[in-house]
């Protein structure tokens, strides 16, 4: 078992797995614009690269569910985000693409003891990544500019294949059924791309 937890101790999300499946880094706007988003409410610094880390969606126990709300960036928006209204600490991700088999949280933006000591599968969505913005990948990653290219190649990779394929599990619940008992989401209504402001 591993957990995920709030900065400030009133949340916490007990999952059947104790190892991610691995992990992305991610240049995308949106990720970035939701982790600057809760810095400025609170929570901790957003940075320009995200580490996006998956897991199985095997949740057997959640505490502090009175402290999390789900958001949404904007109307229309796919990915949907439980942080803790307390200290903004960024909890969990759904993306329709998840296929209820997996859900993803930021390195850096709650605490967690799951093993993600891995090296990081690819870097996604750089076409995004600020161009004024210093970038230091690992030596030999493959580079993805947008998860929208035609070419998807590499969705082959083993590491990557681990993470869009985890083996089916039915210890505890789905994150979309947390989700439902926190109910509908706060729509944000950022600007697409725009930076957060106070």
């Amino acid at each position: 078992m591993g957990k995920i937890k709030c900065h400030c101790g009133k949340c916490e999300i007990t999952l059947a797995a104790d190892k991610a499946l691995g992990y992305f880094l991610c240049g995308c706007q949106d990720c970035r614009q939701a982790v600057k988003w809760a810095e400025f409410k609170g929570g901790q610094k957003g940075e320009n690269l995200q580490k996006s880390i998956y897991v199985p969606s095997d949740i057997l126990n959640v505490k502090g569910k009175e402290n999390m709300k789900p958001f949404l960036l904007r109307k229309g928006g796919k990915s949907t985000r439980v942080y803790c209204v307390t200290c903004y600490s960024l909890l969990g991700v759904d993306f329709p693409v998840y296929n209820d088999q997996r859900f993803m949280f930021i390195g850096g933006h709650c605490l967690t003891d799951i093993d993600t000591s891995m090296d990081p599968a690819v870097a996604i969505n750089m076409e995004d990544y600020p161009k004024d913005k210093e970038l230091n990948l690992p030596d030999g990653i493959t580079i993805v500019n947008s998860i929208h290219d035609p070419d998807r190649s590499w969705t082959q990779i083993p590491e990557v294949k681990k993470i869009r394929e985890p083996p089916p599990s039915n210890k505890g619940i789905r994150f979309s059924e947390l989700l439902k008992e926190l109910g509908s989401p706060i729509i944000l209504g950022l600007e697409a791309g725009a930076d957060v402001k106070k």
